[in-house]
């Protein structure tokens, strides 16, 4: 009996090693196949590319749709998408292979390499390759007029342009997105390394890894970039070496190989280090080189390095799960394609991370916590009249033990817990409206770092999304510059914004910018204080804050020049 006993339980164990031996990928791509067909088919996304990579192996790599919608050209797995913001990982590995010859000192000030750069407003030698590459320069996200050029059209003389050149926040204060920070550590790196960017790369990054396709010059037969379902001429970027790289589904598959292989072709590894350990207003959020960093809701994932990527007509992302080695990547060819690259990109990895590792797909509609925790190094503060964030001004009335809040045109209701949270509904016609995404957010005004600031808690992690601001008081000359302002210099980039002017308001003594949003209701009001008798400047720290307008008068007429733009009052 015994042996008949051990038998039965050597057999289960058999078939039960076997069941778990299996492949699990025929699974995963049998589930979600026709479901990234089925998204190609669609308006919003003309093509969508995917690949999975496992512990250095490319796993499963297709493509679907379109590569031109007009033409009726296939997407393929070789054909190259406009990288976009997926370009920066490749100016990051480039500064590790330059760092590794000895040709560079990722901390030394930036200074070294480039002796006659002039950043305004700040001190440069805190300017370092290391703070270009994890956004922490302090520098402006964007010098948006010209950023964008039609193909054939000729190369700006200067790339990012001087006025583009100042500081938004003093080095190392907290995290600000910056293609202009890259496109100068790109120039630092060509001049360490003897040779121009795009050689550099090619012989240090691209070749030894086997991407022979990649490059920034445009080919026929590359996928076509979408708006509004309909295919739009190439753009080349200002700012190349940050956002201009194309590369095919297969090239970054086989990038993403090498950064999940346990023992790689050339060592990435430092890309996935945290960078801001030491910013205490980033509170959560992480960085590596190029790639956001996130502790995964689930405790089983650990962290997952991230970027998005958004470029005209295209969309995708990259997200590396460290502790299984594991990398998804999604592209698509449509600007309207950034939520089903998103969707996609989450079901893929979920997906496979279930089949493979037995973990639980992450949770859709998570509730919020009873208790909210509490940033170790923040202190409990009363709500701020106003604070300036990336979504512009945010003003806070008491009403109650709650707040009413007006963000982005919006009117909020802000409802106070025990745990010093505040919990959002959208007031519409004074009703409160508990909509998806407000469910799943909290906000707090606090004290961090010396700062009053408003927190955001979202998915478990705490995020800085404004600074408390006082407005000063005006002289007559800035209260003048109320009123509308007609674009002058319209370009490719302000027309798929929908940007044709903007308003100067002043209202309680508050001057803003006002200008309508591509997306429906919402609008744009930025703050402005003076800055001396010509410059307006953006008030706040982190990301697009501190940005500065230029006052110009004279002629009897008065324009503004914002980001490479130039408006004129009406």
């Amino acid at each position: 009996m015994r042996r008949i006993a051990r038998g039965f339980v050597l057999l289960i164990s058999l078939f039960g090693g076997a069941a778990l031996a299996q492949d699990p990928l025929p699974a995963v791509r049998e589930k979600l196949r026709v479901e990234f067909a089925g998204l190609a088919g669609s308006r919003k996304v003309p093509g969508l590319s995917v690949a999975l990579v496992v512990d250095g192996q490319v796993r499963w790599i297709e493509s679907f749709g379109h590569a031109d919608r007009a033409s009726r050209r296939a997407l393929g797995n070789d054909t190259r998408h406009a990288l976009g913001d997926l370009s920066k990982p490749f100016i990051a590995a480039l500064a590790l292979q330059l760092a590794a010859a000895g040709k560079l000192e990722p901390q030394a000030p930036v200074t070294r390499y480039l002796p006659d750069l002039q950043i305004a407003g700040g001190e440069m030698q805190a300017v370092s390759l290391d703070r270009l590459l994890s956004h922490h320069a302090g520098l402006p996200p964007n010098q948006l007029a010209g950023m964008y050029r039609e193909a054939g059209q000729p190369a700006p003389a200067r790339s990012p342009p001087a006025e583009a050149l100042y500081f938004t926040q003093p080095p190392g204060t907290s995290y600000a997105y910056s293609n202009i920070g890259m496109e100068l550590a790109a120039q630092a790196l060509a001049a360490a390394g003897g040779a121009g960017y795009a050689q550099l790369l090619q012989d240090r990054v691209l070749t030894p890894l086997g991407l022979d396709g990649a490059g920034f010059v445009p080919r026929e037969d590359d996928a076509r970039g979408h708006r509004k379902g309909r295919p739009v001429a190439p753009l080349l970027a200002r700012e190349q070496a940050a956002l201009g790289l194309r590369a095919s589904i297969a090239d970054l598959a086989r990038f993403a190989a090498n950064l999940t292989a346990a023992e790689p072709a050339v060592d990435l590894a430092a890309l996935f280090r945290t960078y801001n350990g030491d910013s205490v207003l980033d509170l959560d959020y992480r960085n590596g080189l190029a790639f956001s960093l996130f502790a995964d809701q689930r405790n089983e994932v650990g962290t997952v390095a991230r970027l998005v990527s958004e470029f005209p007509g295209f969309r995708g992302r990259l997200d590396v799960a460290l502790r299984q080695r594991v990398a998804v990547i999604v592209l698509a060819n449509g600007d309207e394609a950034g939520e089903a690259v998103n969707e996609s990109t989450d079901r893929l990895l979920d997906a496979w991370l279930q089949a493979a590792h037995g973990i639980a797909p992450r949770q859709r509609n998570a509730t919020l916590p009873e208790v909210g925790e509490w940033p170790g190094a923040a202190q409990r503060d009363s709500p701020a009249r106003y604070y300036s964030s990336a979504a512009g001004l945010i003003a806070l009335t008491p009403d109650g033990e709650d707040l009413d809040v007006r963000v982005l045109g919006l009117r909020l209701r802000a409802e106070r817990r025990a745990d010093g949270w505040y919990r959002l509904h959208l007031r519409l016609l004074g009703l409160p409206l508990d909509l998806g995404p407000l469910r799943r957010i909290l906000v707090a005004p606090a004290v961090l770092a010396e700062r009053r600031v408003l927190m955001l808690w979202s998915a478990r992690r705490r995020f800085l999304i404004g600074t408390a601001w006082q407005p000063p008081a005006l002289d007559a000359s800035f209260q003048a510059l109320a009123g509308s302002y007609k674009l002058l210099n319209p370009d490719r980039l302000s027309g798929e914004l929908g940007i044709a002017g903007m308003r100067l308001e002043l209202q309680d003594g508050v001057l803003c910018a006002t200008y309508p949003l591509d997306m429906p209701l919402l609008e744009a009001r930025v703050p402005l204080q003076p800055e001396g008798p010509d410059i307006l400047r953006v008030p706040g720290l982190g990301w697009a804050t501190g940005e500065r307008l230029r006052v110009e008068r004279g002629g009897g007429r008065v324009r503004l020049h914002y980001s490479g733009y130039v408006f004129e009052h009406e």
